[in-house]
């Protein structure tokens, strides 16, 4: 039986405001045989180029926020978020709701704190991103629609803004170096956004998949000098609906294939062309990429559709053959799947965790990582606000002090070391009376930690728990 520790840390760094520091309040518990440390503080945030309602907004988002690494120090980078609700309010329009500056914290000294506010990289709403060693894949994928303005550097330039796909490098300092790959002209919604070699040049290339019913995907290789051409030509879809897209090498011939799941929705059993899986690989005669496999059934773990959010391959199993993990969301439920990969190129249905209704658990995106250092990759989900298994007061909705903390059992899914997965139910694992917004996963030093955020008020400041999670075997 495996017994885990549990260390949560709330740091907090008053940044740059003339207030006092608050000193850290500890509180103790032991829960069977783990103990909790609970430790608070507060980051004042420089609201110099951003105001108190655009860092509620950032520090609210539940999608898009990554983990990066630069000169050894741990940051966390929170896209820019707009208030698209009030964009169907009556007093205002999409055109009144500008993108927002993305942020940063990093992590000194075991403390997180805030690092600066990102003026190059503007978003309404990221979605899914990918990290390939320094590099960065990321889009908007706000669902506000297509008739909104084009803001760049904070300045409405057009009349009609889909949505930019970022290419960003890690440099020193813990700075990103961004460059837009698309042009003004092809700006689009990308939910899936990928970074991989899909041509076998050694440089990295961008795909992103727009919203729901588009027969369209967005390719971008890059050029020795740096700069994206834009390649869609080289996949022409007739009956696919990517919401979602991952580049993945998964013959290891030193090309990556095209993978990508529909989102669909609806009754799978009534229209074949909802909710399937693809693989796409290059074609050495045509040049362009065909398919390779598609699933026979998309009801494979469901008698009702479940769109897909986010896609990864990956060895889940250690047979040196990648697997494909995809998480799924409807009306009905929430859910991640396995489809084994075999040695003929085929993927076959292997695992489903249970379909949790959206009062229990809701998510879209998920993690991978060795959380428990036996060797085999784990998956640790990204909640949403609210839910019975992620929260101690499951109707608490939005308002955040109501959820009277959160639990981490079922966000922790465990690999049994055949790609079948449980939840970590050792023990009730609850941190009771937290303020937490969103928790997002990070692994340092072979340990799974999560950085939780709350605003604590329009005042600049915020709410940082650093919640360090030692699983034992």
């Amino acid at each position: 039986m495996k017994s885990i520790t549990y260390f949560l840390i709330l740091m907090i760094l008053l940044f740059s405001c003339d207030k006092e520091s608050i000193e850290p309040e500890e509180i103790t518990e032991n829960i069977e045989e783990s103990s909790l440390t609970v430790k608070s503080n507060i980051i004042t945030i420089d609201n110099s180029s951003i105001s108190s309602e655009d860092v509620w907004r950032a520090f609210y988002n539940v999608s898009g926020v990554f983990p990066y690494v630069s000169d050894g120090i741990q940051h966390m980078f929170y896209p820019g978020a707009s208030n698209w609700v009030a964009g169907f309010s009556d007093s205002q329009t999409k055109n009144d709701i500008p993108p927002m500056p993305s942020q940063i914290l990093r992590k000194v000294d075991g403390r997180w704190e805030f690092f600066k506010t990102d003026l190059d990289a503007y978003f309404w709403g990221a979605r899914n991103f990918e990290i390939n060693g320094n590099y960065i894949a990321i889009g908007d994928g706000n669902e506000i629609g297509p008739d909104g303005p084009t803001w760049s550097g904070g300045e409405q330039t057009d009349n009609n803004w889909n949505g930019d796909l970022y290419f960003g490098e890690i440099v020193g300092g813990g700075n990103i170096n961004w460059t837009v790959v698309n042009s003004v002209e092809d700006r689009i919604w990308t939910h899936g956004t990928t970074i991989g070699d899909i041509n076998g040049d050694g440089l990295l290339d961008l795909g992103g998949a727009p919203n729901a019913g588009k027969n369209t995907l967005k390719l971008y290789t890059q050029e020795s000098d740096g700069t994206f051409t834009n390649s869609e030509e080289l996949l022409q879809l007739v009956d696919d609906q990517p919401f979602t897209l991952d580049f993945a090498d998964l013959d290891n011939d030193g090309i990556d294939e095209i993978i990508t799941a529909d989102y669909g929705g609806g009754d799978p059993s009534q229209d074949p062309l909802l909710n399937n899986i693809r693989v796409y690989k290059l074609s050495s005669n045509s040049g362009k990429f065909e398919i390779k496999f598609k699933s026979s059934s998309s009801t494979a773990f469901y008698n009702v559709g479940l769109g897909a959010t986010s896609i990864l391959a990956e060895d889940f199993d250690k047979d040196g053959i990648k697997d494909i993990a995809v998480a799924r969301e409807a009306p009905e439920g929430n859910s991640f799947e396995i489809w084994k990969g075999t040695s003929e190129g085929n993927y076959i249905p292997h695992y489903s965790s249970p379909v949790w209704t959206e009062n229990e658990l809701q998510f879209r995106e998920f993690r991978i990582f060795d959380v428990n250092d036996d060797g085999f990759l784990d998956i640790v989900l990204r909640p949403f606000h609210y839910g019975s298994l992620y929260r101690n007061n499951s109707n608490c909705w939005w308002n955040v002090k109501e959820c009277n903390g959160i639990k981490l059992n079922t966000i922790i899914q465990i690999n049994n070391g055949d790609g079948f997965f449980n939840s970590y139910d050792k023990e009730e694992l609850v941190l009771d009376s937290l303020d937490v917004d969103n928790i997002h996963p990070y692994m340092e030093n072979g340990t799974l930690h999560f950085l939780g955020t709350f605003p604590y008020n329009v005042d600049y400041q915020l709410h940082t728990y650093d919640i360090k999670v030692k699983i034992l075997n």
